[in-house]
């Protein structure tokens, strides 16, 4: 099919129709994440093996995602994808195979956590300009919700999945799940109608390249501060939302059960939170006032998870935690998409990745530090206190 340009009422219906099949893989990728944390927890008993199996997984992207912006603007974005999509699916049949004979160990599934880190990273800043090049200028921001909605809507399906499979026929066949979520995805991506991208007028050199994608974002007010409120958001909240195994296991000293109920719960959040933005439809600034307060929200919740609730009520705090993280992470990407110029899209998009990748995989790692010394709840309040202090600063700063 040609990449050309269609009219309003195919893109719209090209991206609906992407949107339906991210949704399939997401769910795959999050019966796989609650899967790798898991079998992590069940190898090591330690919160911070645990927090360094989600570390693996979300740095590459912090380190190598910049660098592969550079020249993923101008990769054939379908190609692209399929490529990356297709080596997500070769770990996850490695993982089922290795869990299955019993013969993973956990210098193994470190390895294969940083692989699947590695591809993400790959992936990551290709498929952040997936959507611009699919939806209509005018259904940009919508499109952009809509995608981030299957995404957190996944987060609810996922966990549940990964729960279900994990308790009835065995942890393996969560692997062999996500496996098969990809085949679907893969091949509308080979059918989809995508508009061709504007490259560069010049090609920079490597670090030309990372240079011109931070200068652009850090000289523009907006895109500078949705960066710095992305990074404190995934050190407050989704540092704790990742490496859920470790704090179901660590501070509850809970079942895959339980670690069903807690991610489920932070993913109904999301969805709400995604619902929340797509139905606002708010523009860039009016983003910025609602956005500045949420930080004090997310200190609260980790403060109040901290001080031994009860189960019900540890629940109904992840769901909270899951409420806030989506709303902040939709709504700087939304502000990011909207002001960015397309001849910077990737490159500036990637630093937002860096900065919440970058953020969450240090939050991961020093609360599971901090927990196998003193216990998951003292690491959660220390990080609750750091937020206050944070969010301080968005309260204040006009």
């Amino acid at each position: 099919m040609s990449d050309n340009g269609q009219g309003d009422g195919t893109s719209v219906a090209a991206v609906r129709l992407l949107v339906a099949m991210s949704f399939v893989s997401y769910v795959g990728t999050w019966t796989e994440r609650v899967a790798l944390g898991w079998l992590a927890w069940t190898l090591t008993g330690s919160t911070f093996w645990t927090g360094f199996v989600s570390m693996s997984v979300l740095l590459p992207s912090a380190l190598l995602g910049p660098v592969v912006a550079v020249y993923a603007e101008r990769w054939d974005a379908r190609r692209a994808m399929m490529a990356t999509n297709a080596a997500f699916m070769g770990v996850s049949l490695l993982l089922f195979g290795l869990v299955a004979s019993g013969a993973i160990t956990l210098p193994l599934l470190a390895l294969l956590a940083l692989a699947i880190g590695v591809i993400g990273a790959a992936l990551h800043p290709v498929r952040l300009t997936l959507i611009p090049a699919v939806a209509p200028r005018h259904y940009l921001s919508r499109a952009v919700a809509l995608s981030a909605m299957s995404f957190n809507a996944s987060r609810v399906v996922g966990p549940a999945v990964a729960g279900l499979l994990i308790t009835t026929v065995g942890l393996s066949w969560t692997f062999l799940v996500n496996a098969l979520s990809y085949l679907p995805y893969i091949a509308l991506l080979a059918l989809i109608p995508m508009r061709a991208r504007i490259a560069p007028a010049v090609k920079s050199t490597l670090w030309q390249g990372l240079a011109e994608g931070l200068q652009h974002a850090l000289a523009h007010p907006l895109i500078r501060w949705s960066l710095f409120l992305a990074a404190t958001n995934s050190l407050l909240v989704r540092s704790i939302v990742e490496n859920m195994p470790a704090v179901v296991g660590g501070l509850l000293d809970g079942n895959a059960r339980d670690l069903s109920w807690m991610t489920s719960a932070a993913g109904l959040g999301s969805v709400l939170a995604a619902l929340l933005l797509g139905w606002l439809k708010r523009d860039s600034g009016q983003m910025r006032r609602m956005l500045r307060l949420v930080p004090v929200a997310s200190a609260a919740l980790c403060l109040a998870m901290s001080a031994g609730l009860p189960f019900g009520g540890l629940v109904g705090i992840a769901a909270g935690l899951g409420f806030v993280a989506t709303l902040v992470g939709i709504g700087s990407q939304i502000i990011i998409q909207m002001e960015v110029a397309d001849t910077h899209r990737a490159r500036v998009l990637t630093w937002w990745s860096s900065a919440s990748f970058g953020a969450v995989s240090l939050g991961a790692l020093a609360t599971g530090a901090i927990g196998d010394i003193a216990g998951m709840g003292v690491a959660i309040f220390l990080l609750g206190l750091v937020g206050a202090a944070l969010a301080a600063g968005f309260v204040l700063r006009r």
